[in-house]
Protein backbone atom coordinates (compact mmCIF):
# COMPACT_ATOMS: atom_id res chain seq x y z
CA UNK A 1 0.00 0.00 0.00
CA UNK A 2 1.23 3.55 -0.65
CA UNK A 3 2.32 5.45 2.44
CA UNK A 4 0.08 8.37 1.46
CA UNK A 5 -2.18 9.28 -1.44
CA UNK A 6 -1.43 12.44 -3.41
CA UNK A 7 -4.43 14.76 -3.66
CA UNK A 8 -5.69 16.91 -6.51
CA UNK A 9 -3.29 15.63 -9.12
CA UNK A 10 -5.51 16.72 -12.01
CA UNK A 11 -4.74 19.62 -14.32
CA UNK A 12 -6.88 21.26 -17.03
CA UNK A 13 -4.32 20.37 -19.68
CA UNK A 14 -4.78 16.64 -19.13
CA UNK A 15 -7.74 16.65 -21.48
CA UNK A 16 -5.43 17.33 -24.42
CA UNK A 17 -2.53 15.04 -23.45
CA UNK A 18 -1.64 11.70 -24.95
CA UNK A 19 -2.19 8.74 -22.68
CA UNK A 20 1.54 8.12 -22.27
CA UNK A 21 2.10 11.63 -20.91
CA UNK A 22 -0.94 11.43 -18.62
CA UNK A 23 0.21 8.08 -17.22
CA UNK A 24 3.63 9.59 -16.52
CA UNK A 25 2.11 12.52 -14.61
CA UNK A 26 0.09 10.12 -12.46
CA UNK A 27 3.03 7.82 -11.71
CA UNK A 28 5.43 10.58 -10.74
CA UNK A 29 3.14 11.59 -7.85
CA UNK A 30 3.53 8.12 -6.31
CA UNK A 31 7.14 7.29 -7.27
CA UNK A 32 8.76 10.44 -5.95
CA UNK A 33 12.17 8.81 -5.48
CA UNK A 34 12.35 7.57 -9.08
CA UNK A 35 13.92 9.50 -11.91
CA UNK A 36 11.32 11.41 -13.94
CA UNK A 37 13.32 10.81 -17.09
CA UNK A 38 13.10 7.06 -16.52
CA UNK A 39 9.37 7.16 -15.82
CA UNK A 40 8.64 9.21 -18.93
CA UNK A 41 10.77 6.90 -21.08
CA UNK A 42 8.94 3.82 -19.71
CA UNK A 43 5.50 5.31 -20.44
CA UNK A 44 6.41 6.51 -23.92
CA UNK A 45 7.99 3.20 -24.89
CA UNK A 46 5.13 1.11 -23.49
CA UNK A 47 2.24 3.03 -25.08
CA UNK A 48 3.92 4.08 -28.31
CA UNK A 49 3.19 0.89 -30.21
CA UNK A 50 0.98 -2.15 -29.88
CA UNK A 51 -2.12 -0.16 -28.95
CA UNK A 52 -4.77 0.87 -31.44
CA UNK A 53 -7.92 2.12 -29.71
CA UNK A 54 -10.47 3.28 -32.27
CA UNK A 55 -12.68 6.34 -32.04
CA UNK A 56 -16.24 6.71 -33.35
CA UNK A 57 -14.98 6.84 -36.94
CA UNK A 58 -12.89 3.68 -36.60
CA UNK A 59 -9.56 5.53 -36.62
CA UNK A 60 -6.81 4.58 -34.19
CA UNK A 61 -6.11 7.34 -31.70
CA UNK A 62 -4.67 6.30 -28.34
CA UNK A 63 -4.27 3.45 -25.89
CA UNK A 64 -7.57 4.31 -24.15
CA UNK A 65 -10.84 5.49 -25.67
CA UNK A 66 -14.61 5.43 -25.27
CA UNK A 67 -17.42 4.78 -27.73
CA UNK A 68 -20.96 6.11 -27.35
CA UNK A 69 -23.74 3.54 -27.01
CA UNK A 70 -26.96 5.40 -26.18
CA UNK A 71 -27.96 8.44 -24.12
CA UNK A 72 -25.24 9.00 -21.54
CA UNK A 73 -23.95 5.44 -21.73
CA UNK A 74 -20.42 4.84 -23.01
CA UNK A 75 -18.26 1.78 -23.51
CA UNK A 76 -14.76 2.33 -22.20
CA UNK A 77 -12.25 0.73 -24.55
CA UNK A 78 -9.37 -0.72 -22.54
CA UNK A 79 -8.71 -3.88 -24.53
CA UNK A 80 -6.87 -2.63 -27.61
CA UNK A 81 -3.45 -3.87 -26.55
CA UNK A 82 -1.38 -6.75 -27.95
CA UNK A 83 -3.29 -9.43 -25.99
CA UNK A 84 -6.72 -7.77 -26.40
CA UNK A 85 -7.09 -7.26 -22.64
CA UNK A 86 -7.12 -4.27 -20.31
CA UNK A 87 -4.15 -5.74 -18.47
CA UNK A 88 -1.89 -4.75 -21.36
CA UNK A 89 -2.08 -1.16 -20.12
CA UNK A 90 -0.13 -2.17 -17.02
CA UNK A 91 1.85 -5.20 -18.20
CA UNK A 92 3.46 -3.46 -21.17
CA UNK A 93 4.78 -0.71 -18.90
CA UNK A 94 5.97 -3.27 -16.33
CA UNK A 95 7.78 -5.20 -19.05
CA UNK A 96 9.64 -2.07 -20.13
CA UNK A 97 10.37 -1.13 -16.51
CA UNK A 98 11.85 -4.57 -15.77
CA UNK A 99 14.14 -4.25 -18.78
CA UNK A 100 15.37 -0.84 -17.56
CA UNK A 101 15.66 -1.46 -13.82
CA UNK A 102 16.57 -5.13 -13.30
CA UNK A 103 20.31 -5.84 -13.41
CA UNK A 104 20.33 -9.50 -12.36
CA UNK A 105 18.03 -12.33 -13.35
CA UNK A 106 14.54 -11.85 -11.95
CA UNK A 107 11.67 -14.34 -11.64
CA UNK A 108 8.08 -13.29 -12.35
CA UNK A 109 5.32 -15.68 -11.33
CA UNK A 110 1.64 -15.11 -11.99
CA UNK A 111 -1.71 -16.85 -11.59
CA UNK A 112 -4.24 -16.37 -14.34
CA UNK A 113 -7.68 -17.34 -15.54
CA UNK A 114 -6.71 -16.25 -19.04
CA UNK A 115 -6.09 -12.51 -19.41
CA UNK A 116 -3.14 -11.94 -17.06
CA UNK A 117 -1.13 -14.78 -18.58
CA UNK A 118 -1.59 -13.61 -22.16
CA UNK A 119 -0.68 -10.02 -21.29
CA UNK A 120 2.39 -11.11 -19.30
CA UNK A 121 3.60 -13.38 -22.11
CA UNK A 122 3.34 -10.56 -24.64
CA UNK A 123 5.14 -8.10 -22.36
CA UNK A 124 7.99 -10.25 -20.99
CA UNK A 125 8.63 -12.86 -23.69
CA UNK A 126 12.17 -12.62 -25.05
CA UNK A 127 13.60 -10.71 -22.10
CA UNK A 128 17.15 -11.69 -21.13
CA UNK A 129 16.84 -10.46 -17.55
CA UNK A 130 13.38 -11.65 -16.54
CA UNK A 131 11.92 -15.17 -16.45
CA UNK A 132 8.17 -15.69 -16.43
CA UNK A 133 6.16 -18.56 -14.95
CA UNK A 134 2.40 -18.52 -15.60
CA UNK A 135 0.13 -20.74 -13.53
CA UNK A 136 -3.31 -21.43 -14.99
CA UNK A 137 -6.05 -23.90 -14.05
CA UNK A 138 -6.13 -26.96 -16.30
CA UNK A 139 -9.07 -26.58 -18.66
CA UNK A 140 -10.05 -23.25 -17.10
CA UNK A 141 -9.13 -20.93 -19.99
CA UNK A 142 -10.71 -20.41 -23.39
CA UNK A 143 -9.20 -21.67 -26.65
CA UNK A 144 -8.00 -18.21 -27.67
CA UNK A 145 -6.44 -17.54 -24.28
CA UNK A 146 -4.73 -20.93 -24.37
CA UNK A 147 -3.20 -20.11 -27.75
CA UNK A 148 -1.92 -16.80 -26.43
CA UNK A 149 -0.21 -18.37 -23.44
CA UNK A 150 0.74 -21.88 -24.44
CA UNK A 151 1.67 -20.84 -27.97
CA UNK A 152 4.33 -18.41 -26.74
CA UNK A 153 7.71 -19.68 -27.89
CA UNK A 154 10.34 -18.02 -25.72
CA UNK A 155 13.14 -19.38 -23.62
CA UNK A 156 12.22 -17.26 -20.60
CA UNK A 157 8.50 -18.19 -20.47
CA UNK A 158 7.14 -21.35 -18.80
CA UNK A 159 3.43 -22.18 -18.67
CA UNK A 160 2.18 -24.59 -16.01
CA UNK A 161 -1.34 -26.01 -15.74
CA UNK A 162 -2.36 -26.78 -12.16
CA UNK A 163 -5.01 -29.33 -11.26
CA UNK A 164 -7.33 -26.91 -9.51
CA UNK A 165 -9.08 -23.57 -9.90
CA UNK A 166 -7.79 -20.01 -10.01
CA UNK A 167 -7.78 -19.76 -6.22
CA UNK A 168 -5.38 -22.71 -6.09
CA UNK A 169 -3.00 -20.97 -8.52
CA UNK A 170 -3.20 -17.76 -6.52
CA UNK A 171 -2.39 -19.57 -3.27
CA UNK A 172 0.78 -20.98 -4.84
CA UNK A 173 1.82 -17.49 -5.97
CA UNK A 174 1.30 -16.12 -2.46
CA UNK A 175 3.34 -18.99 -1.01
CA UNK A 176 6.22 -18.19 -3.35
CA UNK A 177 6.07 -14.50 -2.47
CA UNK A 178 5.99 -15.47 1.21
CA UNK A 179 9.56 -16.72 0.82
CA UNK A 180 10.56 -13.02 0.66
CA UNK A 181 13.18 -13.46 -1.99
CA UNK A 182 14.42 -10.33 -3.71
CA UNK A 183 14.57 -12.03 -7.10
CA UNK A 184 10.91 -13.14 -7.16
CA UNK A 185 8.02 -10.89 -8.12
CA UNK A 186 4.52 -11.27 -9.46
CA UNK A 187 2.44 -10.17 -12.42
CA UNK A 188 -0.82 -10.27 -10.48
CA UNK A 189 -2.58 -7.40 -8.78
CA UNK A 190 -0.65 -8.26 -5.61
CA UNK A 191 1.98 -6.07 -7.27
CA UNK A 192 0.94 -2.54 -6.31
CA UNK A 193 2.78 -0.97 -9.24
CA UNK A 194 0.35 -2.71 -11.61
CA UNK A 195 -2.60 -1.11 -9.85
CA UNK A 196 -0.94 2.31 -10.00
CA UNK A 197 -0.56 1.93 -13.75
CA UNK A 198 -4.20 0.86 -14.05
CA UNK A 199 -5.45 3.88 -12.09
CA UNK A 200 -4.23 6.19 -14.84
CA UNK A 201 -6.90 5.19 -17.36
CA UNK A 202 -9.71 6.09 -14.97
CA UNK A 203 -8.46 9.65 -14.86
CA UNK A 204 -7.92 9.65 -18.63
CA UNK A 205 -11.49 8.52 -19.36
CA UNK A 206 -12.91 11.06 -16.96
CA UNK A 207 -11.07 13.92 -18.61
CA UNK A 208 -12.41 12.88 -22.02
CA UNK A 209 -16.05 12.23 -21.06
CA UNK A 210 -16.86 14.89 -18.46
CA UNK A 211 -17.69 18.24 -20.05
CA UNK A 212 -18.32 20.45 -17.00
CA UNK A 213 -16.94 20.34 -13.42
CA UNK A 214 -20.17 19.41 -11.65
CA UNK A 215 -20.98 16.47 -13.91
CA UNK A 216 -21.01 13.07 -12.20
CA UNK A 217 -19.45 9.97 -13.66
CA UNK A 218 -19.82 6.33 -12.66
CA UNK A 219 -17.60 3.45 -13.75
CA UNK A 220 -19.06 -0.03 -14.00
CA UNK A 221 -16.17 -2.46 -13.60
CA UNK A 222 -16.36 -6.20 -14.26
CA UNK A 223 -14.15 -7.50 -11.48
CA UNK A 224 -13.49 -10.77 -9.72
CA UNK A 225 -10.37 -10.19 -7.65
CA UNK A 226 -11.17 -6.51 -6.93
CA UNK A 227 -7.81 -5.35 -8.29
CA UNK A 228 -9.22 -3.22 -11.13
CA UNK A 229 -11.79 -1.70 -8.76
CA UNK A 230 -9.16 -0.86 -6.16
CA UNK A 231 -7.19 0.92 -8.87
CA UNK A 232 -10.33 3.01 -9.44
CA UNK A 233 -10.54 3.59 -5.68
CA UNK A 234 -7.01 4.99 -5.65
CA UNK A 235 -7.85 7.23 -8.61
CA UNK A 236 -10.93 8.52 -6.77
CA UNK A 237 -8.85 9.51 -3.75
CA UNK A 238 -6.38 11.39 -5.93
CA UNK A 239 -9.07 13.06 -8.04
CA UNK A 240 -10.29 16.55 -7.17
CA UNK A 241 -13.74 15.86 -8.60
CA UNK A 242 -14.66 12.38 -7.37
CA UNK A 243 -16.55 9.72 -9.25
CA UNK A 244 -18.34 6.51 -8.40
CA UNK A 245 -17.43 2.87 -9.04
CA UNK A 246 -19.75 -0.12 -9.29
CA UNK A 247 -18.37 -3.66 -9.17
CA UNK A 248 -20.12 -5.98 -11.64
CA UNK A 249 -19.97 -9.65 -10.67
CA UNK A 250 -21.59 -12.91 -11.72
CA UNK A 251 -23.24 -15.73 -9.76
CA UNK A 252 -20.16 -15.99 -7.52
CA UNK A 253 -21.26 -12.84 -5.73
CA UNK A 254 -18.71 -12.69 -2.93
CA UNK A 255 -17.99 -9.03 -3.61
CA UNK A 256 -21.68 -8.20 -3.93
CA UNK A 257 -22.45 -9.66 -0.49
CA UNK A 258 -19.47 -7.90 1.05
CA UNK A 259 -20.14 -4.43 -0.35
CA UNK A 260 -23.91 -4.47 0.17
CA UNK A 261 -24.08 -6.01 3.61
CA UNK A 262 -20.59 -5.90 5.04
CA UNK A 263 -20.71 -9.67 5.46
CA UNK A 264 -18.75 -12.21 3.49
CA UNK A 265 -19.44 -15.92 3.58
CA UNK A 266 -16.27 -17.92 3.10
CA UNK A 267 -16.66 -20.44 0.30
CA UNK A 268 -14.63 -23.46 -0.63
CA UNK A 269 -13.32 -23.99 -4.13
CA UNK A 270 -15.84 -26.77 -4.73
CA UNK A 271 -18.75 -24.36 -4.15
CA UNK A 272 -17.57 -21.86 -6.79
CA UNK A 273 -19.78 -22.05 -9.87
CA UNK A 274 -18.18 -22.36 -13.30
CA UNK A 275 -19.73 -19.73 -15.58
CA UNK A 276 -19.07 -18.14 -18.98
CA UNK A 277 -17.36 -15.26 -17.14
CA UNK A 278 -14.32 -17.17 -15.80
CA UNK A 279 -12.47 -14.14 -14.41
CA UNK A 280 -15.18 -13.82 -11.76
CA UNK A 281 -15.21 -17.49 -10.74
CA UNK A 282 -13.28 -17.10 -7.49
CA UNK A 283 -14.04 -17.86 -3.85
CA UNK A 284 -12.55 -14.68 -2.38
CA UNK A 285 -11.23 -11.36 -3.69
CA UNK A 286 -7.80 -10.92 -2.13
CA UNK A 287 -7.56 -7.19 -2.95
CA UNK A 288 -10.55 -6.41 -0.75
CA UNK A 289 -8.15 -6.40 2.19
CA UNK A 290 -6.54 -3.30 0.72
CA UNK A 291 -9.89 -1.53 0.80
CA UNK A 292 -10.24 -2.68 4.41
CA UNK A 293 -6.92 -1.03 5.19
CA UNK A 294 -8.26 2.32 3.97
CA UNK A 295 -11.69 1.86 5.59
CA UNK A 296 -10.17 1.02 8.99
CA UNK A 297 -8.22 4.28 9.15
CA UNK A 298 -5.12 2.81 7.47
CA UNK A 299 -4.51 0.71 10.57
CA UNK A 300 -2.44 -2.36 9.79
CA UNK A 301 -3.26 -4.04 13.11
CA UNK A 302 -7.02 -3.74 12.61
CA UNK A 303 -6.81 -4.87 8.98
CA UNK A 304 -4.73 -7.88 10.06
CA UNK A 305 -7.22 -8.67 12.80
CA UNK A 306 -10.08 -8.53 10.29
CA UNK A 307 -8.19 -10.85 7.92
CA UNK A 308 -7.56 -13.36 10.70
CA UNK A 309 -11.23 -13.25 11.70
CA UNK A 310 -12.26 -14.09 8.17
CA UNK A 311 -10.06 -17.16 8.17
CA UNK A 312 -11.21 -18.49 11.53
CA UNK A 313 -14.99 -18.06 11.31
CA UNK A 314 -17.67 -19.16 8.89
CA UNK A 315 -18.95 -15.60 8.37
CA UNK A 316 -16.84 -12.46 8.43
CA UNK A 317 -18.74 -9.56 9.98
CA UNK A 318 -17.11 -6.29 8.97
CA UNK A 319 -19.42 -4.30 11.26
CA UNK A 320 -17.37 -5.47 14.26
CA UNK A 321 -14.39 -3.45 13.03
CA UNK A 322 -15.88 -0.46 11.21
CA UNK A 323 -19.34 0.86 10.53
CA UNK A 324 -21.02 0.04 7.26
CA UNK A 325 -21.28 3.78 6.62
CA UNK A 326 -17.48 4.01 6.37
CA UNK A 327 -17.50 1.29 3.76
CA UNK A 328 -20.15 3.09 1.74
CA UNK A 329 -18.20 6.34 1.95
CA UNK A 330 -15.58 4.83 -0.36
CA UNK A 331 -18.05 5.41 -3.25
CA UNK A 332 -17.85 1.75 -4.27
CA UNK A 333 -21.05 -0.24 -4.81
CA UNK A 334 -21.80 -3.59 -6.44
CA UNK A 335 -24.21 -5.40 -8.70
CA UNK A 336 -24.55 -9.09 -9.57
CA UNK A 337 -25.78 -10.61 -12.84
CA UNK A 338 -27.04 -13.97 -14.02
CA UNK A 339 -26.07 -15.97 -17.08
CA UNK A 340 -29.37 -15.30 -18.84
CA UNK A 341 -29.00 -11.54 -18.30
CA UNK A 342 -25.49 -11.48 -19.73
CA UNK A 343 -26.54 -13.56 -22.73
CA UNK A 344 -29.45 -11.21 -23.46
CA UNK A 345 -27.20 -8.16 -23.28
CA UNK A 346 -24.58 -9.74 -25.55
CA UNK A 347 -27.26 -10.42 -28.16
CA UNK A 348 -28.82 -6.97 -27.69
CA UNK A 349 -25.53 -5.14 -28.22
CA UNK A 350 -24.76 -7.25 -31.28
CA UNK A 351 -28.13 -6.92 -33.01
CA UNK A 352 -29.17 -3.38 -32.08
CA UNK A 353 -25.88 -1.51 -31.80
CA UNK A 354 -23.59 -3.69 -33.90
CA UNK A 355 -21.09 -4.04 -31.05
CA UNK A 356 -19.70 -7.44 -30.06
CA UNK A 357 -18.90 -7.64 -26.35
CA UNK A 358 -17.76 -10.48 -24.14
CA UNK A 359 -19.59 -11.83 -21.13
CA UNK A 360 -17.57 -9.79 -18.61
CA UNK A 361 -18.41 -6.54 -20.38
CA UNK A 362 -22.06 -7.64 -20.49
CA UNK A 363 -22.08 -7.79 -16.68
CA UNK A 364 -20.86 -4.18 -16.58
CA UNK A 365 -23.46 -3.12 -19.17
CA UNK A 366 -26.25 -4.64 -17.08
CA UNK A 367 -25.13 -2.56 -14.10
CA UNK A 368 -24.81 0.60 -16.22
CA UNK A 369 -28.25 0.28 -17.81
CA UNK A 370 -29.91 -0.02 -14.40
CA UNK A 371 -28.05 2.96 -12.93
CA UNK A 372 -29.65 6.30 -12.14
CA UNK A 373 -30.27 8.58 -15.10
CA UNK A 374 -28.52 11.90 -15.45
CA UNK A 375 -25.00 10.71 -14.72
CA UNK A 376 -22.40 9.64 -17.25
CA UNK A 377 -22.27 5.83 -17.14
CA UNK A 378 -19.13 4.10 -18.41
CA UNK A 379 -19.12 0.30 -18.78
CA UNK A 380 -15.54 -0.89 -19.07
CA UNK A 381 -14.64 -3.31 -21.86
CA UNK A 382 -11.93 -5.32 -20.15
CA UNK A 383 -11.49 -7.94 -22.90
CA UNK A 384 -12.41 -8.38 -26.54
CA UNK A 385 -15.17 -10.75 -27.55
CA UNK A 386 -12.82 -13.05 -29.45
CA UNK A 387 -11.17 -14.17 -26.21
CA UNK A 388 -14.33 -16.09 -25.25
CA UNK A 389 -15.28 -17.44 -28.66
CA UNK A 390 -16.81 -20.71 -27.47
CA UNK A 391 -19.02 -18.99 -24.90
CA UNK A 392 -20.30 -16.36 -27.36
CA UNK A 393 -20.95 -18.82 -30.16
CA UNK A 394 -23.96 -20.15 -28.26
CA UNK A 395 -25.42 -16.63 -28.06
CA UNK A 396 -24.61 -15.34 -31.54
CA UNK A 397 -25.25 -18.66 -33.32
CA UNK A 398 -23.67 -19.51 -36.64
CA UNK A 399 -23.37 -15.82 -37.51
CA UNK A 400 -20.40 -15.45 -35.19
CA UNK A 401 -17.19 -16.68 -36.79
CA UNK A 402 -13.64 -16.04 -35.71
CA UNK A 403 -10.77 -18.36 -36.48
CA UNK A 404 -8.42 -19.28 -33.66
CA UNK A 405 -4.93 -20.09 -34.97
CA UNK A 406 -3.58 -23.45 -34.00
CA UNK A 407 0.04 -23.51 -32.94
CA UNK A 408 2.28 -25.84 -30.97
CA UNK A 409 1.36 -25.59 -27.32
CA UNK A 410 4.00 -25.60 -24.62
CA UNK A 411 2.51 -26.26 -21.16
CA UNK A 412 3.39 -28.50 -18.26
CA UNK A 413 0.84 -30.16 -15.98
CA UNK A 414 1.93 -30.06 -12.36
CA UNK A 415 0.29 -30.61 -8.99
CA UNK A 416 -0.82 -27.52 -7.00
CA UNK A 417 2.08 -27.51 -4.56
CA UNK A 418 4.59 -24.76 -3.94
CA UNK A 419 7.51 -27.22 -4.02
CA UNK A 420 6.69 -28.40 -7.55
CA UNK A 421 6.35 -24.85 -8.85
CA UNK A 422 9.57 -23.82 -7.12
CA UNK A 423 11.44 -26.51 -9.05
CA UNK A 424 10.18 -25.06 -12.34
CA UNK A 425 11.68 -21.71 -11.37
CA UNK A 426 14.89 -23.29 -10.08
CA UNK A 427 14.49 -21.64 -6.67
CA UNK A 428 15.96 -23.52 -3.69
CA UNK A 429 13.95 -23.78 -0.47
CA UNK A 430 16.09 -21.31 1.48
CA UNK A 431 14.97 -19.83 4.81
CA UNK A 432 13.64 -16.30 4.97
CA UNK A 433 16.72 -14.95 6.78
CA UNK A 434 19.04 -16.26 4.08
CA UNK A 435 16.92 -14.77 1.29
CA UNK A 436 16.93 -11.35 2.86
Amino acid sequence: MPAAYPTQIEAPAWRFMAYSELAFRVLRRFARGTSRTLLRAVCRTAYRRGFGCADANGCARDAVGASWIAGRLYLGGLSWGPSLSFKDLAMQALGVAFACVVWHHYHIVGATSGDTGGAACRAIAGSRKVGLLVLSPAGGVSAFQAEQMYGTIAGNVVNACLHGGFDCCQDVVKALLGMRRRDVGTANSINLSRLLLQSAYYLALRERLVTWPGERLCYHIPSGNFGNTFACHMAMICCKHGFHATVATNENNVLDCFLKGGVCLTRSETVVKRTHAPSMDISWASNIERLLYDVLGRSGSMAGRAARTRGNSAAWVLLAHASHRCLRSCAVSSDASLHVERSMLVELMYRRHGVAVDTHTAAALKSAMLAARGDVQVALETARDVKLKAELHGTYGNGYRHAVPRRARHARHVSPACAHVRRLLGIPAVPVSAAS
